[in-house]
């Protein structure tokens, strides 16, 4: 019996590493000054989130049933705090992770897991 490496969990899903998911297939077109809600409640690994020429990874872990983003890795033009001007904004609130764009423009973004 084999086994591949699970490097995620998505909604009690096990992501696997030969695994590809885009979380927004196809991707999503999120309006300047909106808010995407994910709805993905249940995340333990990296998300990757791409919106053009820019990306970024972000680890997310559950601690006390909560939902936690960690430290980003990647483009300048992302961030994980909420209404931060000029960026793509990525955070925690209401148990799910959201995406908010503050770039002045509309943004095509897809994340996968």
């Amino acid at each position: 019996m084999s086994y591949k490496k699970a490097i995620s969990v998505v909604d009690g899903q096990v992501i696997e590493e030969c695994d590809l998911l885009d979380g927004f297939s196809p991707a999503v077109t999120i309006a300047d000054d909106a808010v995407y809600s994910s709805g993905v409640t249940d995340l333990t690994g990296y998300a990757t989130f791409v919106a053009g020429d820019d990306s970024c990874i972000i680890p997310f872990h559950k601690h006390n049933a909560a939902l936690v983003a960690g430290t980003k890795i990647g483009s300048a033009d992302f961030s994980t705090t909420k209404d931060t001007a000029s960026k793509i904004n990525v955070y925690v609130e209401s148990g799910q992770f959201k995406i908010q764009n503050k770039t002045g423009a509309n943004i095509t973004l897809s994340v996968r897991f």
